[in-house]
């Protein structure tokens, strides 16, 4: 980037985070990412509040502790920035024993409240245990920052994502694990987007994804910096903005006070591929894949300053897959057979270009390096920094070739970017909270093509050996669009204040952010021209049937500006009880507009140079709610069944501005100064010469053929104007869902969600003379708005400048927000461990999307796509959503096969997509290659070619296919009338963490499988009649290719694809292969679960469990509660005859806890000094924790019978509250069970 550019720009970004320091009270946070807030009162046990006591809090995960001393009110607030959401506690005032306890974040809780009482007695040290594993619809806080009432989402941890056959960096691929998410790419590598989902029916454009609170569009880090990924699909908190759809919040790790860091190694290798149906070479889909990894945390001074960096590199090898690349079986399934292409090739030599560009290498190379640093420094117990860097490089070459293209046609891309960001985290007094966040990412992406010459594209006919005519179209020459530049920005910063009031019980929350997003682009589709002939006969008579090419692009600058303010309160009015509600405002403008075309106003009444501001307010409310608060609602049985929970909630969601829509309209002006492209047809196109067209790119044409007639010469130039009322797409979405705990160790959870989405975008053309010039009588009277006579027989093309109103414009496109788009769908999800300490989680999602209109970007001119049409393109119609699945079932599990070895496996089985019968090209004249298909009734379609190809396509067709067919014969097709057939993928993951040489687990040996789901297909059904399982290959929607045109009959001659709405293995090119491969990670420092195990069973850090600290570790969970009663006798008044009767319960209860830790201490010592903490908890000692909770339970009961109602009063809370497993301060519903079963 110049730097006279990036100066600028830096100007521009610091003038709003000045603002932002000045006025921290009105701006906000995006999220709160990963702090926590710990809160509450510190009493005596007779209720008065302590001044001055000194409030201890350490982090289990990081080992960092913060400190605080209690106001007047007793009250103390610890701020914790990415603490982990478990923390040790300790209070400590003179004349007091010190208070200890384990207090975990739990539920929908956006903040952990906790009332302490100082015990006069020695007091009883607690401590939660914690197992992570299965991800439930209440998540545990985490990465993404605290979930809020009434949201739904899924979890999940670096940890957890390295031990699934999935990779761990890709935020898409973490997001399709979420029940109802759709993943609209199947590859997300290479530097592309990282949001490649859609969420409730909506566009991928929808969704936003952030690192450490900030957008980050870049779309990946080193795997070893990732702490953990959140994935959100319903939330309610006005503080989450810029998305209608879902948000992937990706947490980076920070240094601790322990060394501790991670290296790892990936591979896979052809050598370890079983190619398809026999395919081998480019086409079989094998590729050899190193990468390589590591992160390292330390402290530079304890408690204060902290560092943790990470690096990450990637090569990607295997072979291009292009036309020479091709074997006859491979170009055949690709529906050109073996003599055809043969031919193609002998004319492309023969027109002297074969070689051009020079010998290009067969191997494919793809690059990604990555490397995040970041600094935390503790300046107060009060006051967090944290900075941030990060880098990436990516690269690729060959790129952009087509399966039946020429190496030629492709070129090299590489990606440059980086970025940075600061977060001030800041405590003031007990009740004020804030946090200051602000970043910026520069990215450069360069496409550079081989050659710069026309794209040539031959449309070819063949008879293929199974007895069907394929239909394919070869491509030569240059690319159309790899010669581009683009330098993009985004700088952002958030604040977010929060008012802690009524002990907590209140968080009001007040904020705001600016995100600033620009570009400066110099890019154009089509700069060296397209030629394209409709067979191979044209193409040796040198005869194309149509040209086009973009002329002048400039280039463009300009940059979008989102900013928006909220205030929100997190409420619980009682126990079981959270509400959510608030309101945000968001605006956005666009600096950069295009000049004013005073002869477009006249025309058409509409601006060029108008790019209207947009702003929209944003209510929500959400809740949470459990109707009856179970015996167990402050840490009692942790396996029993839960009490019902219902949560949901209403709210309206706007997406961010869309720059690529505004930087397509900057050189649409229709002016001399914008962008100029030229159509030619007929008489009109030029006579390529692609000799002289290499030897010299000035050569290549700029104007159609001389001596044509005009309606075959067009040069007009496309506009694009804005709506005045044009906003950005937004949505009402709602949501009610209920989760209760079944069968002691399984979640049940059965939500139901809608969406509305309004201001969609869609455009109208203004320039399209929409009153018919004749209808296609053989095709239902389809409406084509250019006059018969001026179609050219020969190929069919069409003149389209003869269906403007004003001729000396091309489409004048009116880009609006009148479309509209509803979305509902309903889950059900399981979640549990099984008896055999197996981790399940299985959901099934139905779903129904309609939406009105299909734009795309990247298309027809503008920057657009096109809404297929059958009749007028400018109406509006409802259909199934391109981005729907109506069925969309998941699984993961985690089985520990023994104390080392454990199997992870991820099963999908998806509903096919939606897809559109189509015509190959324009035929109505509105400029758009967007024209559904006639299905025509081989009885009465008249056209003997026609007949011979519907007769053997609905003989030949997958049920799918012919399905669709059959039911709108005789009819225009429908949109996204047809579905492709259900989509199965398993994968299989085999850990191996070996305890021998002291290894103590920490290193893991994987064995993983990709695709093996193809690989059952190809050992079921043979080579020859593969299903396609696994390989996400998108059916062939074009059903019918324009050969001519006859104005005799007024029809179109066209040839039927027969091998329409192909899918299955041996019907597609490319494959995907079954392959294995290795994954090596080895973590440095303390595990923290079983450091933390333990701490609690009384190991040192790096000891054995012993299965004396396992008993002596029971004991302390279920302590006899009417003991304690007697110790503290004096405070509470007891008399002797009620002493007398409490000793009597608590010898009898004494002896069944005897007789468990007794129990416990077997089981432990059977399963050795280092057990596997998710066997050992969640199966092995289960049933101990559940006879040792109804025996606290019960001493509860009947100390209470025996004490008067004045006396109970007197009893401590931590002994009157039964803890279970996880003790004080681990409740919430369910509570105290270890989290993750």
């Amino acid at each position: 980037m110049p730097y006279t550019l990036l100066a600028r720009r830096l100007r521009r970004y610091l003038l709003p985070l000045a603002a932002l320091i000045v006025l921290p009270s009105l701006m906000r946070a995006q999220v709160g990412a990963t702090t926590d807030i710990i809160t509450g009162v510190v009493r005596t046990p007779a209720g008065v509040p302590v001044e001055n006591a000194q409030v201890e809090a350490q982090s289990t995960e990081t080992q960092v502790t913060r400190r605080q001393r209690t106001n007047a009110q007793g009250k103390y607030t610890i701020l914790f920035p990415d603490g982990g959401g478990t923390y040790r506690v300790t209070v400590r005032y003179i004349g007091f024993q010190p208070t200890t306890l384990t207090l975990t974040r739990n539920g929908d809780d956006d903040r952990i409240v906790r009332n302490i009482t100082l015990g006069q007695s020695t007091a009883q040290t607690l401590a939660r245990v914690e197992v992570r594993g299965t991800q439930r619809r209440q998540p545990q806080g985490g990465p993404g920052g605290p979930p809020t009432p009434g949201a739904s989402e899924r979890v999940v941890d670096g940890g957890q994502a390295a031990r699934l056959p999935v990779d761990a960096s890709d935020p898409s691929a973490i997001a399709s694990l979420a029940p109802g998410v759709v993943l609209t790419s199947a590859d997300t590598s290479g530097g592309g987007s990282a949001a490649n989902f859609s969420v409730a029916g909506q566009s991928s454009q929808s969704n936003n994804v952030t690192l450490d609170g900030l957008s980050f569009a870049a779309g990946f880090v080193p795997q070893d910096a990732i702490r953990g990924t959140r994935v959100t699909t319903n939330t309610y908190d006005v503080a989450r903005g810029q998305f209608s759809g879902g948000q992937v919040s990706q947490t980076t790790r920070s240094g601790t006070n322990v060394i501790q860091g991670s290296l790892s190694y990936t591979g896979r290798y052809r050598d370890l591929t079983v190619e398809q149906g026999g395919t081998t070479g480019a086409f079989g889909g094998a590729y050899n894949q190193n990468q390589f990894g590591a992160g390292i945390g330390f402290p530079i001074i304890k408690d204060r300053l902290f560092f943790f960096g990470a690096l990450q590199g990637r090569r990607k090898a295997d072979l291009l897959p292009s036309l020479l690349a091709a074997d006859d079986a491979t170009r055949s399934r690709l529906g050109a057979s073996p003599d055809s292409v043969a031919r193609f090739l002998s004319l492309v030599n023969g027109y002297g270009v074969a070689g051009a560009g020079g010998v290009i290498d067969d191997n494919r190379n793809a690059d990604n390096v990555t490397a995040l640093g970041r600094m935390d420094f503790s300046v107060t117990d009060a006051h967090t920094l944290t900075l941030r860097g990060d880098w990436r490089l990516v690269d690729q070459t060959p790129t952009r070739v087509g399966s039946l293209a020429l190496p030629q046609t492709g070129g090299t891309t590489e990606n440059r970017g980086g970025g940075g960001s600061v977060v001030l985290s800041s405590r003031f007094g007990t009740a004020v909270v804030n946090e200051l966040r602000a970043g910026l990412q520069i990215d450069n992406r360069t496409g550079t093509p081989f050659i710069t010459l026309p794209l040539g594209r031959v449309q070819v006919l063949s008879d293929l050996s199974d007895g069907t005519q394929g239909l394919s179209t070869l491509q030569f020459g240059g690319s159309t669009s790899l010669l581009s530049q683009s330098d993009n920005t985004v700088f952002e910063a958030t604040n977010e204040t929060s008012l802690l009031l009524d002990e907590g019980k209140h968080r009001v929350k007040v904020g705001g952010l600016i995100n600033q997003t620009g570009y400066t682009q110099d890019q154009a589709f089509n700069r060296f021209g397209t030629f394209t002939f409709n067979s191979l006969a044209d193409f040796e008579a040198n005869r194309p049937a149509t040209y086009q090419r973009t002329l002048a692009s400039p280039e463009r600058t300009g940059h979008t500006t989102n900013s928006g303010i909220y205030i929100g309160d997190t409420w619980r009015p009682r126990d079981g009880l959270q509400l959510v509600l608030g309101g945000r405002f968001e605006a956005s403008s666009f600096s950069g507009a295009p000049g004013r075309n005073l002869a477009v106003d006249s025309a058409f009444g509409r601006k060029t140079d108008l790019i209207p501001n947009d702003a929209a307010f944003l209510p929500r409310v959400g809740f949470s709610w459990s109707p009856v608060q179970p015996a167990n609602a402050n840490g009692g049985n942790p396996f029993g069944n839960g009490a019902l929970r219902i949560s949901g909630g209403i709210g309206r969601f706007r997406d961010a501005p869309n720059t690529q829509l505004f930087s397509g309209a900057q050189t649409a002006t229709g002016l001399a100064t914008g962008e100029q492209a030229i159509f030619c047809v007929g008489a009109g196109v030029p006579v390529p010469d692609w000799n002289g067209y290499f030897a010299n790119s000035a050569s290549i044409p700029t104007q159609c053929e001389a001596g044509g007639p005009p309606a075959q010469l067009t040069t007009a130039r496309n506009v694009t104007t804005f709506a005045s009322d044009y906003a950005n797409p937004r949505a009402w979405r709602a949501s009610i869902g209920a989760n209760k705990r079944i069968f002691g160790r399984m979640s049940l959870n059965v939500d139901f969600s809608t969406a509305r989405g309004e201001a969609q975008t869609g455009y109208r053309d203004l320039n399209l003379n929409t009153t018919p010039q004749f209808t296609l009588a053989s095709e239902g009277n389809r409406p084509i708005f250019v006059p018969a006579s001026s179609i050219i027989t020969t190929t069919g093309a069409v003149p389209t400048q003869l269906s403007r109103v004003d001729q000396r414009f091309g489409s004048v496109y009116d880009v609006n927000s009148l479309n509209k788009s509803k979305q509902w769908q309903g889950t059900v999800s399981l979640g549990g461990f099984t008896s055999r300490g197996a981790i399940i989680n299985t959901s099934y999602t139905y779903a129904d999307a309609q939406a009105q209109g299909g734009v795309g970007f990247g298309g027809a001119g503008g920057g657009f796509g096109s809404a297929t049409t059958a009749g007028n393109p400018n109406d509006r119609e409802w259909a199934q959503s391109s981005f729907n699945r109506k069925h969309n079932i998941i699984a993961t599990v985690t089985h520990p096969l023994t104390s080392s070895f454990e199997i992870t496996a991820i099963g999908r089985f998806t509903s096919g997509s939606a897809f559109t019968p189509l015509v190959s090209a324009d035929i109505n004249g509105d400029g758009a290659r967007n024209d559904r298909a006639f299905i025509f009734d081989p009885a009465t379609a008249g056209d003997a070619e026609l007949v011979a190809g519907m007769t053997k396509l609905l003989s030949t067709s997958g049920n799918a296919a012919r399905t669709c067919l059959q039911a709108q014969i005789g009819t225009l097709s429908a949109r996204n009338s047809c579905f492709g057939p259900w989509q199965p993928s398993f994968d299989l993951q085999l850990n191996w963490r070996p305890t021998a040489f002291k290894l103590d687990r920490r290193l893991t040996f994987s064995l993983v499988t990709a695709n093996l789901i193809g690989g059952i297909d190809q050992a079921l059904h043979g080579s020859n009649n593969l299903r396609g399982w696994g390989s996400f290959t998108q059916p062939d929607n074009t059903l019918l290719y324009v050969r001519g045109f006859d104005p005799a009959t007024n029809r179109y001659r066209y040839e039927v694809n027969e091998r329409f709405g192909a899918v299955r293995g041996n019907q597609t090119g490319i494959r995907l292969p079954f392959q294995v491969g290795f994954n090596i990670r080895y973590t440095l420092g303390p595990d923290q679960t079983r450091d933390r195990l333990r701490a609690v069973f009384g190991a040192p850090a790096g000891g054995r469990l012993t299965g004396e600290g396992i008993a002596n570790g029971v004991g302390r969970f279920f302590p006899n509660v009417p003991r304690q009663i007697i110790e503290a006798r004096d405070s509470i008044g007891l008399t002797d005859v009620e002493v007398g009767k409490l000793q009597l319960l608590a010898d009898s209860i004494q002896v069944q806890v005897d007789t468990l830790t007794a129990q416990a201490r077997a089981v432990v010592e059977k399963e050795g000094g280092n057990p596997d903490p998710a066997v050992l908890f969640g199966v092995k000692l289960r049933p101990f924790f559940e006879k040792g909770t109804r025996l606290r339970t019960a001493g509860v009961d009947g100390a209470k019978a025996i004490l008067t109602a004045e006396q109970w009063t007197r009893v401590p809370e931590r002994i009157k509250t039964p803890q279970g497993f996880g003790g004080p301060g681990g409740g919430g519903p369910g509570g105290g069970r270890p989290p993750g079963f």
